[in-house]
């Protein structure tokens, strides 16, 4: 959901509006809204209409059924995403991405150029599952997938997200564990085998100094 700094002030009926924005953005509850001539914010825990679609694209699957994936970790994703997008676009000129597409539990971005990412969520299978739209980006975009998730269980949750991580095979469409297509240097998830993709820091890193760092990537 959008909301307005006015219409923010209102609901809070307080005088530190801009405190508790900016609170929100470094906890990854709120973005700002860089789509429209109007200042405005996203509050992803807001949405309210779900996705029935199929999403399209190669896939990598975080799988926290072993442990447990709580209520907000997705919509913090969401957050992250929003805010990348933003960052790439002012560091290289003010270049346009195509708005984002969202939902309670999806999310579609163009992350760069022509390189768009699906984000959804199965909260009944406690994972959460990106589509690479555009094989050439994937090796990049599962680099920037792992440090945003590694971002906000850093900051937010203090470590304590676990998850496996798979990769699907272009060529059989199978799910393979994340260790398994590293050995075999799976394309295009991987350059050659054993070499493993570039992840920007995330630990004891600022919010802004990680984006910038996400965007150059």
């Amino acid at each position: 959901s959008l909301a307005s700094a006015e219409f923010l002030s209102y609901v809070w009926e307080m005088d530190q509006v801009d405190f508790l924005i900016d609170l929100m953005q470094k906890t990854m509850l709120l973005s700002v809204w860089t789509y429209s001539e109007e200042k405005q914010y996203l509050i992803p825990s807001l949405l309210k209409k779900k996705y029935e679609g199929e999403p399209t694209g190669l896939r990598c699957k975080f799988d926290f059924s072993d442990s447990f994936l709580p209520n907000g970790v997705f919509q913090r994703l969401i957050c992250i995403s929003i805010a990348h997008c933003a960052e790439y676009s002012m560091k290289n000129g003010g270049i346009l991405v195509g708005k984002p597409e969202l939902y309670k539990n999806y999310g579609r971005f163009e992350f760069e150029p022509e390189s768009y990412l699906g984000f959804h969520e199965d909260a009944e299978s406690r994972s959460i599952s990106v589509f690479v739209e555009n094989q050439k980006s994937a090796m990049k975009s599962l680099g920037k997938i792992i440090a945003m998730l590694r971002k906000l269980n850093y900051d937010v949750m203090h470590g304590g997200l676990e998850w496996k991580t798979f990769v699907e095979d272009a060529g059989s469409g199978k799910m393979l564990p994340y260790k398994t297509a590293l050995k075999k240097g799976l394309q295009p998830w991987f350059e050659k085998p054993k070499k493993d993709v570039n992840v920007v820091a995330s630990e004891n890193v600022d919010l802004s100094s990680f984006l910038t760092s996400l965007s150059a990537l």
